[in-house]
């Protein structure tokens, strides 16, 4: 019996996946029986506001693993650099990585003019990670594939003098016709914006980072007088390990703190354990050596060598806490997963 390829479900579904994206757009896909030994599987006419734009390129599919490289995917030109460099349609490469689950893609027949005309040869098409093929990228995609038929077919009829002549007027042209709802996007701070509507409380956590890393670049300030305080007064523990345990919990407490705002959360009590204790062990300190501030020898051992008990229990509550929370959500979600799988039964 014949053998059916063992990647031949990954190549179909990764024809499929870039068919049904550009339909999905109003775009017309007219796929190539064959088209794998040919080099083009999809010629695709561009669409816009319901009329064909004129402009067509072909895209080589590829799907799997193997494409995968240290950096990024690539696409080996085998037989088809040169069609692919010459072709009047450009040709575009398009990897599917499966366990991605996502389209990448790259403007072959620019990669090998470009190669080209610097006197090279190029075994492969690289594509990189950053060049993702979906939804959201797709306008500009077509965009640039616009543009890039524009500038092939000028240099085509004028030369490439003639061409830049034309182009800062026709290019123009297609950007007011191609411009986008809201106008094109200013590519300079565009990867900002788009780096905060990924990660909306990315901004917060970084303030709050800053924040703290002042704070321990002060502590690193205060362990002098912290040191002699803890000489003085402290009577139950050597200053040494009095000092480590006051920094060692204010620094986890700290770290805590820019994680969970990392997460989105914002907890109260836990701010006011990272400084809270080292705080007024410091205005302590210094109010009776500097200030002047006589709160009685008594009240000073007393606040010395109960920091050391404070600080345990508040370390056994910050990890009970967290502890405890962890299992709760993960109680939760087992039982939700539970519920889901006992209604698929029924």
């Amino acid at each position: 019996m014949t053998k059916v390829p063992a990647n031949r479900t990954v190549e179909r579904a990764a024809v499929n996946k870039t068919r049904s994206l550009l339909e999905r757009h109003g775009h017309i896909v007219q796929e190539v029986e064959g088209g794998s030994d040919f080099g083009e599987d999809l010629y695709v006419s561009f669409v816009q506001n319901g009329r064909r734009t004129g402009d067509l390129v072909a895209i080589q599919v590829k799907g799997g693993l193997s494409f995968r490289r240290a950096a990024g995917y690539a696409v080996s030109t085998r037989k088809h650099a040169d069609d692919w460099r010459i072709s009047n349609v450009p040709v575009v490469c398009v990897v599917y990585d499966p366990e991605m689950r996502m389209l990448y893609w790259e403007n072959a027949t620019r990669a090998l003019r470009e190669a080209k005309a610097d006197g090279k040869v190029l075994r492969s098409i690289q594509i990189s990670e950053s060049d993702t093929l979906n939804d959201v990228t797709l306008g500009g995609f077509v965009q640039e594939m616009r543009r890039f038929i524009e500038i092939s077919e000028s240099r085509e009829k004028d030369g490439f003098k003639a061409t830049q002549k034309r182009l800062s007027m026709r290019l123009e042209a297609i950007s007011r016709k191609d411009a986008p709802e809201g106008g094109h996007p200013n590519e300079f701070f565009l990867p900002a914006a788009l780096w905060i509507e990924r990660h909306p409380t990315s901004l917060a956590w970084i303030a709050i980072a800053a924040l703290h890393l002042l704070g321990i670049a002060f502590l690193a300030f205060m362990w002098p007088t912290f040191w002699e305080f803890a000489e003085v007064y402290a009577s139950t523990v050597p200053p040494w390990m009095w000092v480590l345990s006051l920094y060692g919990f204010t620094l986890l407490a700290s770290g805590l703190v820019v994680y969970e705002a990392r997460l989105g959360r914002r907890p109260i009590l836990l701010r006011l354990l990272a400084y809270g204790p080292i705080s007024t062990l410091y205005y302590l300190a210094i109010s009776s050596k500097w200030l002047g501030l006589n709160l009685g020898k008594k009240t000073l051992e007393t606040a010395a060598n109960t920091a050391p008990v404070l600080i345990k229990y508040a370390l056994f509550f910050t990890v009970t806490s967290y502890v405890g929370r962890e299992i709760i959500r993960r109680r939760r979600l087992n039982a939700a997963h539970n519920s889901q799988s006992s209604r698929l039964i029924k």
